[in-house]
Protein backbone atom coordinates (compact mmCIF):
# COMPACT_ATOMS: atom_id res chain seq x y z
CA UNK A 1 0.00 0.00 0.00
CA UNK A 2 1.40 3.60 -0.60
CA UNK A 3 1.97 5.43 2.20
CA UNK A 4 -0.15 8.25 2.53
CA UNK A 5 1.79 11.68 4.00
CA UNK A 6 0.75 13.50 7.24
CA UNK A 7 -0.55 16.74 6.04
CA UNK A 8 1.44 18.76 7.84
CA UNK A 9 4.73 17.27 10.48
CA UNK A 10 4.98 14.28 12.09
CA UNK A 11 2.97 13.78 14.99
CA UNK A 12 3.91 16.36 17.99
CA UNK A 13 5.35 13.32 20.57
CA UNK A 14 8.21 12.00 17.99
CA UNK A 15 9.15 15.92 17.26
CA UNK A 16 9.63 15.75 20.62
CA UNK A 17 11.58 13.48 22.14
CA UNK A 18 13.64 13.77 19.25
CA UNK A 19 13.99 17.41 20.11
CA UNK A 20 15.22 15.79 23.94
CA UNK A 21 17.62 13.21 22.19
CA UNK A 22 19.49 15.69 20.15
CA UNK A 23 19.22 18.92 22.70
CA UNK A 24 20.72 16.42 25.73
CA UNK A 25 23.19 15.10 23.06
CA UNK A 26 24.67 18.14 21.70
CA UNK A 27 24.62 20.00 25.65
CA UNK A 28 26.70 16.69 26.77
CA UNK A 29 29.45 17.46 23.93
CA UNK A 30 29.67 21.34 24.25
CA UNK A 31 30.14 20.26 27.94
CA UNK A 32 32.78 18.63 27.39
CA UNK A 33 34.49 20.26 24.81
CA UNK A 34 34.69 23.49 27.39
CA UNK A 35 35.63 21.58 30.57
CA UNK A 36 36.83 18.29 29.35
CA UNK A 37 39.97 16.70 27.36
CA UNK A 38 38.78 15.72 24.10
CA UNK A 39 40.59 13.34 22.12
CA UNK A 40 42.18 16.11 19.37
CA UNK A 41 43.63 18.15 22.05
CA UNK A 42 47.08 16.04 22.00
CA UNK A 43 47.10 16.33 17.80
CA UNK A 44 46.20 20.29 17.58
CA UNK A 45 48.52 21.57 19.96
CA UNK A 46 48.85 25.21 21.38
CA UNK A 47 45.70 25.78 18.89
CA UNK A 48 43.72 22.87 20.35
CA UNK A 49 41.80 25.48 23.06
CA UNK A 50 40.54 27.85 20.49
CA UNK A 51 39.52 24.84 18.34
CA UNK A 52 37.83 23.14 21.28
CA UNK A 53 35.86 25.69 22.33
CA UNK A 54 35.03 26.88 19.01
CA UNK A 55 33.03 23.13 18.51
CA UNK A 56 31.63 23.85 22.19
CA UNK A 57 29.63 26.87 20.47
CA UNK A 58 28.49 25.28 17.73
CA UNK A 59 27.40 22.21 19.08
CA UNK A 60 25.92 24.79 22.16
CA UNK A 61 24.28 26.63 19.21
CA UNK A 62 22.81 23.47 18.00
CA UNK A 63 21.34 22.22 21.06
CA UNK A 64 19.02 25.58 21.33
CA UNK A 65 18.57 25.18 17.72
CA UNK A 66 17.15 21.87 17.91
CA UNK A 67 14.99 23.36 21.04
CA UNK A 68 12.92 25.71 19.09
CA UNK A 69 13.10 25.58 15.34
CA UNK A 70 9.37 25.11 14.11
CA UNK A 71 8.15 22.07 12.44
CA UNK A 72 6.86 22.50 8.86
CA UNK A 73 8.11 26.06 7.86
CA UNK A 74 10.24 26.07 4.59
CA UNK A 75 12.30 29.36 5.86
CA UNK A 76 14.05 27.50 8.63
CA UNK A 77 14.77 24.12 6.29
CA UNK A 78 17.49 25.01 4.34
CA UNK A 79 19.87 26.52 6.65
CA UNK A 80 18.62 24.03 9.28
CA UNK A 81 19.70 21.18 7.10
CA UNK A 82 22.86 22.87 6.21
CA UNK A 83 23.72 23.74 10.23
CA UNK A 84 22.80 20.44 11.74
CA UNK A 85 25.19 18.76 8.28
CA UNK A 86 27.94 20.93 9.68
CA UNK A 87 27.29 19.54 13.22
CA UNK A 88 27.24 16.00 11.71
CA UNK A 89 30.45 16.26 10.26
CA UNK A 90 31.80 17.68 13.27
CA UNK A 91 30.54 14.71 15.88
CA UNK A 92 32.46 12.60 12.97
CA UNK A 93 35.79 14.20 13.06
CA UNK A 94 35.48 13.48 17.04
CA UNK A 95 34.69 9.61 16.48
CA UNK A 96 36.96 9.21 13.81
CA UNK A 97 39.83 10.77 16.35
CA UNK A 98 38.84 8.72 19.25
CA UNK A 99 38.55 5.56 16.98
CA UNK A 100 41.99 6.51 15.61
CA UNK A 101 43.15 6.87 18.99
CA UNK A 102 42.05 3.54 19.99
CA UNK A 103 43.88 1.49 17.24
CA UNK A 104 41.49 1.40 14.57
CA UNK A 105 38.84 -0.49 15.98
CA UNK A 106 35.60 -0.39 14.05
CA UNK A 107 33.34 -0.90 17.10
CA UNK A 108 34.94 2.25 18.50
CA UNK A 109 33.41 4.34 15.52
CA UNK A 110 30.24 2.73 14.84
CA UNK A 111 28.97 2.88 18.45
CA UNK A 112 28.28 6.20 18.46
CA UNK A 113 26.18 6.16 15.21
CA UNK A 114 22.83 6.72 16.94
CA UNK A 115 24.66 9.89 18.31
CA UNK A 116 25.43 11.28 14.80
CA UNK A 117 22.19 10.12 12.99
CA UNK A 118 19.52 11.90 15.72
CA UNK A 119 20.51 15.67 14.27
CA UNK A 120 19.25 14.72 10.52
CA UNK A 121 16.67 12.31 11.87
CA UNK A 122 15.12 15.54 13.70
CA UNK A 123 15.78 17.74 10.81
CA UNK A 124 14.20 15.15 8.34
CA UNK A 125 11.00 14.86 10.93
CA UNK A 126 10.95 18.66 11.21
CA UNK A 127 10.73 19.62 7.42
CA UNK A 128 10.31 16.66 5.35
CA UNK A 129 7.10 14.61 4.00
CA UNK A 130 5.88 12.86 6.68
CA UNK A 131 7.03 9.15 5.69
CA UNK A 132 7.05 6.64 8.99
CA UNK A 133 7.69 4.08 7.65
CA UNK A 134 11.18 5.22 5.65
CA UNK A 135 12.51 6.71 8.88
CA UNK A 136 11.75 3.81 11.24
CA UNK A 137 13.88 1.75 8.73
CA UNK A 138 16.70 4.43 9.39
CA UNK A 139 15.91 4.63 13.13
CA UNK A 140 16.38 0.68 13.48
CA UNK A 141 19.71 0.47 11.47
CA UNK A 142 21.42 3.01 13.59
CA UNK A 143 20.26 1.72 16.80
CA UNK A 144 21.10 -2.20 15.74
CA UNK A 145 24.49 -0.62 14.62
CA UNK A 146 25.29 0.91 18.23
CA UNK A 147 24.25 -2.43 19.77
CA UNK A 148 26.05 -4.34 17.76
CA UNK A 149 28.84 -2.68 18.83
CA UNK A 150 28.13 -2.00 22.11
CA UNK A 151 27.76 -6.29 22.25
CA UNK A 152 30.46 -6.65 20.45
CA UNK A 153 32.82 -4.93 23.73
CA UNK A 154 30.40 -6.19 26.21
CA UNK A 155 30.81 -9.54 25.06
CA UNK A 156 34.80 -9.28 24.60
CA UNK A 157 34.82 -9.91 20.81
CA UNK A 158 37.24 -9.86 18.19
CA UNK A 159 38.62 -6.91 20.91
CA UNK A 160 39.13 -7.18 24.54
CA UNK A 161 36.51 -6.05 27.17
CA UNK A 162 37.22 -2.43 28.20
CA UNK A 163 37.83 -2.21 31.46
CA UNK A 164 35.58 0.43 32.36
CA UNK A 165 32.68 -1.98 31.44
CA UNK A 166 33.88 -4.12 33.98
CA UNK A 167 34.33 -0.85 36.78
CA UNK A 168 30.63 0.14 35.74
CA UNK A 169 28.91 -3.36 36.83
CA UNK A 170 30.97 -3.78 39.75
CA UNK A 171 30.25 -0.17 41.01
CA UNK A 172 26.57 0.33 40.13
CA UNK A 173 25.47 -2.92 40.95
CA UNK A 174 28.04 -3.55 43.76
CA UNK A 175 29.04 -6.76 42.68
CA UNK A 176 32.56 -9.04 42.27
CA UNK A 177 34.35 -9.04 39.21
CA UNK A 178 33.69 -12.38 38.33
CA UNK A 179 30.05 -12.04 38.42
CA UNK A 180 31.15 -9.02 36.01
CA UNK A 181 32.28 -10.82 33.36
CA UNK A 182 30.05 -13.49 32.74
CA UNK A 183 27.19 -10.60 33.15
CA UNK A 184 28.73 -8.52 30.50
CA UNK A 185 29.24 -11.79 28.35
CA UNK A 186 25.83 -12.35 28.17
CA UNK A 187 24.44 -8.91 27.97
CA UNK A 188 26.62 -8.97 24.89
CA UNK A 189 24.88 -11.75 23.92
CA UNK A 190 21.47 -10.15 24.27
CA UNK A 191 22.23 -7.36 22.04
CA UNK A 192 23.47 -9.51 18.91
CA UNK A 193 19.92 -11.30 19.43
CA UNK A 194 17.91 -7.81 20.08
CA UNK A 195 19.73 -6.67 16.74
CA UNK A 196 18.57 -9.44 14.71
CA UNK A 197 15.01 -9.15 16.10
CA UNK A 198 14.61 -5.51 15.04
CA UNK A 199 14.14 -6.47 11.81
CA UNK A 200 11.36 -9.47 12.50
CA UNK A 201 8.38 -7.94 12.28
CA UNK A 202 6.90 -9.82 14.83
CA UNK A 203 9.71 -8.60 17.18
CA UNK A 204 11.07 -5.57 16.51
CA UNK A 205 8.16 -4.32 18.92
CA UNK A 206 9.73 -5.92 21.93
CA UNK A 207 13.17 -5.28 20.22
CA UNK A 208 12.89 -1.77 20.56
CA UNK A 209 11.47 -1.82 23.86
CA UNK A 210 14.62 -3.66 25.07
CA UNK A 211 16.42 -1.10 23.62
CA UNK A 212 14.78 1.90 25.39
CA UNK A 213 15.52 -0.07 28.80
CA UNK A 214 18.99 -0.83 28.33
CA UNK A 215 20.05 2.46 26.64
CA UNK A 216 18.51 4.11 29.76
CA UNK A 217 20.29 1.85 32.24
CA UNK A 218 23.56 1.74 30.83
CA UNK A 219 23.47 5.54 30.06
CA UNK A 220 22.62 6.06 33.15
CA UNK A 221 25.30 3.78 34.55
CA UNK A 222 28.23 6.31 34.09
CA UNK A 223 26.25 8.32 37.08
CA UNK A 224 25.52 5.52 39.28
CA UNK A 225 28.89 4.14 38.95
CA UNK A 226 30.88 7.35 39.17
CA UNK A 227 29.21 10.34 41.26
CA UNK A 228 30.13 10.34 44.92
CA UNK A 229 27.86 11.60 47.69
CA UNK A 230 31.04 13.02 49.45
CA UNK A 231 32.33 15.00 46.33
CA UNK A 232 28.61 14.92 44.72
CA UNK A 233 29.15 18.61 42.76
CA UNK A 234 32.45 17.37 41.38
CA UNK A 235 32.23 14.13 40.53
CA UNK A 236 28.38 15.03 38.37
CA UNK A 237 30.22 17.89 36.82
CA UNK A 238 32.21 15.27 35.27
CA UNK A 239 29.94 12.27 34.89
CA UNK A 240 26.54 14.12 33.58
CA UNK A 241 27.69 14.89 30.26
CA UNK A 242 28.39 11.07 29.47
CA UNK A 243 24.78 10.16 30.38
CA UNK A 244 23.71 12.80 28.43
CA UNK A 245 25.41 12.63 24.68
CA UNK A 246 23.94 8.71 25.01
CA UNK A 247 19.99 9.66 25.61
CA UNK A 248 19.90 8.83 21.89
CA UNK A 249 20.39 4.85 22.79
CA UNK A 250 17.28 5.50 24.54
CA UNK A 251 15.29 7.95 22.82
CA UNK A 252 15.65 7.07 19.44
CA UNK A 253 14.36 3.39 20.34
CA UNK A 254 11.43 5.26 21.57
CA UNK A 255 10.86 7.20 18.65
CA UNK A 256 11.25 3.88 16.42
CA UNK A 257 8.21 2.40 18.88
CA UNK A 258 6.34 5.59 18.10
CA UNK A 259 6.67 5.69 14.12
CA UNK A 260 5.42 1.75 14.02
CA UNK A 261 2.26 3.29 15.57
CA UNK A 262 2.06 6.25 13.35
CA UNK A 263 2.76 3.58 10.29
CA UNK A 264 0.09 1.72 11.42
CA UNK A 265 -2.28 4.56 11.65
CA UNK A 266 -0.96 5.21 8.04
CA UNK A 267 -1.83 1.99 6.85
Amino acid sequence: MTPIAFQSSYPSRIIFWLRIAVVSMLAGRAWQHLQWEVPYDALLGSSGLAFTHALACLYLLGAILAAVAPPSDSRWQGWAMGFFSLITGALGFLFFVSFQQKGYQLPQFFEHSAQLGAPLLLVWVLYRTSNPARVLRGVKVLVAITFLCHGLYAFGWPYPRPPHFVEMVTHSLGVTEAFAHPFLTSAGLLDFLVVLLLFVPRASRVALWYCVAWGALTSLARIAANVEVEDFASTLSRWWWETAVRTPHALLPLVGLMLMRAKTAMA
